[in-house]
């Protein structure tokens, strides 16, 4: 996609929080599968363990955006919004692993250890950070506040992952992939 023609797409049509929440619900629920499907893929118990938190953690974070969802009195399915717009969007959310569905399927299988698997759910919670941060400065400045929230949820979201990581023993020998 033209970068020109993203930015008039962007200029033209403000980004609204209900866009924010609408990806941030896809890439959350994506991030649940990640974590369920990464899980079946390996047979130690304190991996297992891991995996399914962390897709704990997905869901909460999913309902927590569905709820600022349902706290939005203008929200309404965004389909007055222009052609370029939508493309923009498309290619926008495509440029993050957790978005594209493609992507996101390939990485799920190229997961062959603990090591891997944590180092790529790290990443996918950084690149989150990174959606929601370079999108804010398009969206009108009342929304500030509830995607600062956001930013937050995911950065502390950060933290688990590497306060687990780091209460973990990475013995490869020790875990077993299925």
């Amino acid at each position: 996609m033209n970068g020109d023609y993203a930015r008039e797409a962007l200029m033209e049509n403000d980004l609204q929080i209900r866009d924010i929440l609408e990806f941030a619900i896809a890439i959350e629920t994506n991030g649940y599968k990640f974590y369920t499907e990464t899980a079946k893929k390996f047979s130690g118990l304190k991996t297992v363990q891991l995996f399914h938190f962390l897709a704990e953690e997905e869901l909460k974070h999913e309902h927590y955006f569905r709820s600022l969802m349902l706290q939005q009195p203008d929200f309404t399915p965004s389909s007055t919004l222009t052609d370029a717009y939508e493309i923009f969007r498309a290619d926008f959310l495509n440029s993050f692993a957790l978005a594209n569905r493609d992507a996101f399927d390939q990485t799920i299988e190229a997961v062959h250890s603990l090591q891997e698997a944590v180092a790529q759910a790290i990443q996918f919670e950084k690149d989150t950070v990174v959606l929601y941060s370079s999108i804010r400065k398009h969206i009108d400045s009342r929304h500030h506040e509830q995607l600062s929230l956001i930013i937050n949820e995911e950065l502390g979201h950060i933290g688990r992952l590497l306060t687990l990581r780091e209460s973990m023993d990475f013995v490869p020998d020790t875990e077993q992939y299925r």
